[in-house]
């Protein structure tokens, strides 16, 4: 229920083992005490400074986790203006989204110049992607082109090889191929750092 999420959420602002100081730290040096900004694909917990940031989600629950977001919206069409935000920030949304280039033209367009976007990615070598090939810009170029949704099964194979049936991600495996796909809990893009930077 919406009420747990919520709770769960505030037991985890409270843990100090969940709190992830260094990565507040680090939001705090470029985000002034006016700012405005958005979180996309909030989940069940934040390192945004809560007064000063929209939480946003496009789903309510992720795997059995309930989202402590207060506005549900894709990350690919965000009902603001162009300029709205002093910042943006994004932990662990890109790698599942269908067309993250879509996406990333998205934030740029509700971003002020001179804007912040703070992204949180998992680097494969220490997640389940540990044995993925890294995506490459012309696989995101051609996702973009030919306007790929949830439906998009492109990298479906490969997920459920090399992270599905070796046991590597026991949280989805109670999850038809639809669902996954259809709630983007598959991680459909692999990033290094040096890929993601030619992505920005």
């Amino acid at each position: 229920s919406r009420k747990h999420g919520t709770i769960k959420g505030l037991i985890r602002t409270f843990r100090k083992d969940l709190q992830r100081r260094e990565s507040r730290q680090l939001l705090a040096k470029d985000i002034r005490p006016h700012d405005l900004g958005v979180e996309i694909g909030t989940g069940e917990q934040t390192i945004a400074p809560a007064k000063q940031t929209k939480l946003t989600d496009a789903f309510k629950d992720h795997a059995g986790a309930n989202s402590i977001a207060t506005e549900f919206f894709p990350a690919e069409k965000i009902p603001y203006n162009e300029q709205t935000f002093d910042f943006i920030l994004s932990e662990h949304v890109l790698e599942h989204l269908p067309d993250p280039i879509r996406a990333l033209r998205e934030w740029y367009r509700v971003m002020n110049e001179g804007g912040h976007l703070f992204l949180v990615m998992p680097h494969p070598e220490r997640c389940f992607d540990k044995d993925r090939q890294t995506s490459t810009i012309e696989q995101m170029k051609a996702a973009y082109d030919r306007k790929a949704d949830s439906s998009d099964d492109s990298v479906w194979n490969e997920w459920e090889e090399k992270v599905l049936k070796p046991g590597l991600a026991p949280q989805y495996k109670n999850y038809s191929k639809e669902d996954a796909l259809k709630n983007n809990l598959l991680h459909r893009w692999v990033f290094t750092p040096k890929s993601l930077e030619q992505l920005l």
